[in-house]
């Protein structure tokens, strides 16, 4: 063990901290030495007793480095709670793509034969169909987000990497996370 974390531990356990339990990668900050890339812990989450009494189901997450060589670090108070199924909600950006029309005619004629004509019923075909047809389109928004994300984090671990690629990933990343926000 290097002095400098035996000290650093050293003084962790003299203050009474304790550290979080954490999720992600916790090398949490990457550099350049002699064109090699160097990754390390040095961020952490820490709490007395008393906080882990008083939270004991605080967790840490490593986020994805994103145009920083540090990784960001949320500390959740309490267990996550599974979200439940979002309602549908009709995305603006969707217009003038490829087969959204198509999505809404099929949905809009689809039980007309069976007599089941009212106008709710013919909504429910819409979003039913404009959904079908969305999960064939390429990602974008948060998806894309979400996918860039990986990319960077898989791109960021791996030592053969170049600093142009993540720099690529980066861009793409603050572009898609800019077209979601204007959303």
């Amino acid at each position: 063990m290097p002095p400098l974390f035996s000290l650093l531990m050293e003084m962790i356990q003299d203050c009474g901290f304790v550290e979080f339990p954490y999720l992600g990668n916790y090398l949490s900050w990457r550099g350049w030495r002699d064109k090699k890339p160097i990754r390390c812990r040095l961020d952490r989450a820490l709490g007395n007793a008393d906080w882990h009494d008083l939270f004991p189901d605080t967790v840490t997450e490593y986020m994805p480095m994103i145009a920083s060589d540090h990784a960001p670090l949320v500390a959740t108070l309490g267990a996550k709670q599974p979200r439940g199924r979002r309602g549908f909600m009709f995305d603006r950006r969707w217009v003038g793509k490829e087969g959204l029309m198509d999505a809404i005619s099929a949905g809009w004629l689809r039980e007309q034969n069976r007599g089941s004509t009212s106008f709710a019923d013919k909504i429910v075909n819409c979003r039913r169909e404009i959904s079908r047809w969305r999960k064939q389109q390429a990602p974008y928004g948060r998806d894309l987000i979400k996918d860039l994300k990986r990319q960077l984090e898989v791109a960021q671990a791996n030592d053969t990497t170049g600093p142009e690629v993540i720099s690529d990933l980066n861009s793409r990343l603050r572009e898609a996370c800019k077209d979601e926000e204007i959303h």
